[in-house]
């Protein structure tokens, strides 16, 4: 069987595993996630230090303690929030994609999609980059959208196959 179709099955967990991914990945949201975790740190040490010198011990102690603790903490809470939000949006209103299965094909002028909802299909040069975890292939269509292949739910066609052929079509960077 030739590598041009690929049939497959989305849950819940996988649109939250490309949104982690790809907030993981991504360069603006790590220099965010550092901002926010050791510039609230500094800022911790910073009134630590001021209550030092100002002669109140215990609330300097108590600041230069959070600054540590808040680095590892932070991290951890911002992925609790993250992930409530993340499913709390595919859970808005009907989502037919979840409840069907999707049907990606190679072309030869593109990506072919036809899911519940709808058909497309993505011209080759529209594609951004094709990601790749031991569970899901990513196929970017923007900076924040992509097709998403999770490797376990295939119902129809060859994961491994089908990437090859389609990263021989298109000229992207993984």
């Amino acid at each position: 069987m030739e590598p041009r179709e690929l049939e497959f099955r989305l849950e819940e967990s996988d649109l939250l595993a490309f949104s982690e991914h790809h907030i993981d990945q991504s360069p603006a949201s790590r220099e965010t996630r550092r901002r926010q975790t050791y510039g609230y740190a500094v800022l911790f040490a910073l009134f630590g230090l001021i209550f030092l010198f100002f002669g109140e011990g215990a609330l300097a102690i108590a600041f230069l303690v959070l600054g540590p603790l808040w680095i590892a903490y932070w991290p951890w809470r911002l992925r609790q929030i993250r992930r409530k939000q993340i499913l709390a949006a595919y859970r808005e209103g009907n989502n037919p994609a979840l409840e069907n299965t999707v049907v990606l094909g190679i072309a030869d002028d593109g990506l072919t999609c036809v899911s519940p909802t709808s058909q497309s299909r993505t011209a080759f040069r529209a594609l951004q980059r094709i990601a790749e975890t031991p569970e899901h292939v990513f196929v970017y269509l923007g900076p924040l959208q992509a097709h998403v292949i999770p490797r376990r739910r295939v119902i129809r066609g060859d994961v491994d196959k089908f990437v090859q052929e389609l990263r021989r079509r298109v000229d992207v960077s993984s």
